[in-house]
């Protein structure tokens, strides 16, 4: 798996749809006065559920934007050192604000 140094930026990345969330600005969302911890386990809960059971429903319906989804992480360097990765990759961590 190779070694670890305190500078890398750690990545939750959905495969299926080019997209990612970066560690450091979960980490930087814990500033806000409602918000205690913000960590990988909380954006899979918001955008991983998939339930017919509507009073189970966190936010956003019955089904996360990235249920069914695949998914790794990794690095942002190893990220950016991929082939293709110009080619579309978005970095969506702003977004989990809106659920803050």
């Amino acid at each position: 798996m190779g070694e670890t140094r305190p500078d890398q930026i750690w990545i939750l990345r959905n495969l299926s749809k080019h997209e990612y969330v970066r560690a450091d600005t979960l980490a930087s969302m814990e500033s806000l006065p409602s918000i205690e911890s913000v960590e990988f386990v909380d954006v899979m809960m918001t955008q991983f559920q998939w339930t017919s059971d509507p009073s189970s429903v966190v936010v956003g319906g019955c089904k996360g934007p990235w249920a069914g989804d695949r998914f790794d992480i990794t690095t942002l360097e190893k990220l950016i050192l991929e082939p293709g990765y110009e080619a579309g990759w978005e970095d969506v961590s702003s977004m989990l604000l809106e659920y803050a």
